[in-house]
């Protein structure tokens, strides 16, 4: 998700920077120039990346059915999520041929190309979400799994990347951990429930551990009352809440 919001973001950027280039009368028209070929390379990037996301969800979805693991939810979120990728994409499309064409171009000129391939689509897109948001298919917290026999759910320790941010965003799908099989030690979806118990209580014994230490003075100082970091008020309200949610799932999850 940080891989795609990122591209995304640049792409957002790269439109911005642009059309503020195009508008300033101040530049000379190479410098308007160069606005121009950063948006329209922005518009194509943009149209790639909803185009990956939907290849990428299309392999996943191969995947949980060969695995015979392809619930009711999952195709319910995959569906959700492919008509709205499809509707952007066809957004993206349009905004590409309408920026290419020009302000004196066919489409730019006749009004009824917005209201159909801007407006309406993506009404019916925000419509879709609203009424058929993912959210109500998949658990609340995202350390909530499916075990080895594909049905029961467990609560796992949730995923955290301790690379460095740089190596990150360089590697975000951990090329390098898969080829040397580093990734093989975080496999926490392969363990039995009474090995995540026992992990689970290794963590809440460190954090416990933590916790009785006492805070250094210059974070006293910026937090005087305990709102954030690891042991923060902050921090406990929402695990409090995140538990109670976990368990109440777990009450009315049944084994298939």
């Amino acid at each position: 998700m940080t891989t795609f919001l990122a591209a995304d973001s640049l792409c957002e950027i790269l439109i911005g920077n642009g059309a503020a280039r195009m508008v300033n009368t101040s530049l000379s028209p190479t410098e308007r120039l160069v606005g121009e070929d950063l948006v329209k390379a922005a518009l194509i990037l943009q149209a790639c990346l909803f185009i990956s996301f939907i290849s990428l969800a299309a392999i996943f979805e191969r995947r949980v059915y060969k695995a015979q693991v392809l619930t009711k939810n999952i195709k319910s979120v995959l569906a959700v999520m492919y008509v709205s990728c499809v509707i952007i994409t066809i957004r993206c499309a349009y905004r590409i041929v309408e920026f290419f064409l020009g302000y004196s171009g066919y489409i730019y000129t006749h009004e009824y190309f917005f209201w159909i391939f801007e407006a309406t689509i993506m009404f019916i897109n925000t419509a879709m979400l609203n009424i058929f948001h993912p959210g109500r298919y998949l658990p609340r917290s995202n350390k909530v799994f499916l075990s080895q026999d594909g049905h029961t759910e467990l609560r796992g320790l949730g995923w955290a990347d301790k690379r460095h941010w740089i190596i990150s965003v360089f590697d975000p799908f951990d090329l390098y951990g898969l080829y040397t099989g580093r990734d093989s030690s975080t496999k926490f979806w392969e363990l039995s429930r009474e090995e995540l118990d026992a992990l689970h209580a290794e963590r809440d014994a460190e954090k416990a551990r933590k916790a009785a230490l006492p805070r250094p003075f210059a974070e006293r100082i910026v937090d005087p009352f305990h709102l954030f970091g690891p042991t923060g008020k902050i921090v406990k309200a929402s695990k409090r809440y995140g538990d109670k949610m976990d368990s109440k799932q777990q009450k009315n999850n049944v084994n298939v």
